[in-house]
């Protein structure tokens, strides 16, 4: 587990790099981590997911915390990018297991429905995933399932 570790993004990915064999990621307090965008990290998940990099080949959870940061249109595309699922059958791809992401950003004056992805094809793709059974658990303050929101909003299940 990484939490609360003080370094740059290149540090960061040089650990990672020399980590093929980690099965389990927990990135806490990831403004601690990655300064001064705590987004730039999984922007790099997202560029390696599909093997082509091999980087951390063998990962199966990834958890996610911050306290600043919210959902936002960016972080909802890159979480499925985190996967590696533009192709969910491609033996190339990440194969994680589970996906948690605790993002508990103070909203301000948004309503918990500003929180849902608005992009009906990112969240299909979610859902294929759960589907394929990688467990996705995205929320907002620990508690909020705004995946859930999400797929009430497109009118989607997961069955």
């Amino acid at each position: 587990m990484l939490s609360d570790a003080i370094c740059t993004t290149e540090q960061l990915r040089r650990l990672l790099d020399t980590s093929p064999s980690l099965h389990k990621l927990e990135l806490a307090s990831c403004d601690a981590v990655v300064e001064p965008d705590p987004m730039e990290i999984l922007r790099f998940l997202a560029a390696t997911a599909d093997g082509t990099m091999s980087l951390l080949p063998n990962l199966q959870h990834l958890h996610y915390f911050t306290d600043s940061y919210t959902w936002t249109a960016e972080l909802w595309a890159l979480t499925p990018k985190v996967l590696g699922i533009q192709d969910i059958h491609s033996p190339n791809r990440r194969q994680l297991k589970t996906l948690s992401f605790d993002i508990s950003g103070d909203i301000g004056d948004k309503e918990l429905g500003d929180l849902i992805c608005k992009d009906k094809n990112v969240v299909m793709r979610l859902a294929d995933a759960v589907r394929s059974g990688t467990e996705i658990e995205l929320l907002h303050y620990s508690s909020r399932d705004v995946l859930k929101l999400s797929l009430a909003h497109h009118q989607l299940t997961l069955s």
